[in-house]
């Protein structure tokens, strides 16, 4: 398999790991770039939702299947993903909503994802 249909199929596990879980899930599809002329340019794979009568959670994730959960996820990347979560909090700060950006992480020869949020990521000069 390679490593494109690795992730795919990563990024499908992960949308049916929430789901499983009582979230609303979708994988978000690449798409071609005109101006780039690559892979389009969103900053998540995976975005999910839940919410109650009081409270409502959004979840942007960048799903990574690889040796460690950093050696592909770099602080350009974490840095546009952490962008789109501080613009979609400045745009629905209410009280009880709660955005939050999150890398879900496939250990080798694991089935279910490890979330590591945005707190617990490495500072750029660490890297």
């Amino acid at each position: 398999m390679s490593t494109k249909a690795k992730g795919s199929a990563f990024e499908t596990a992960t949308v049916k790991y929430l789901r499983d879980r009582g979230w609303v899930a979708w994988r978000i599809l690449p798409s071609t770039n005109e101006l780039e002329g690559a892979r389009g340019r969103g900053v998540a794979d995976v975005i999910a939702l839940r919410g109650d009568k009081h409270h409502f959670r959004v979840r942007l994730i960048e799903c990574k299947a690889t040796k460690g959960p950093f050696s592909s996820f770099v602080p350009a990347q974490r840095e546009a993903l952490l962008a789109v979560r501080d613009e979609i909090r400045g745009c629905y700060s209410l009280p009880g909503v709660h955005v939050e950006a999150l890398l879900a992480w496939k250990r080798p020869r694991q089935r279910a994802p490890v979330f590591i949020p945005s707190r617990d990521w490495p500072a750029r000069e660490e890297q």
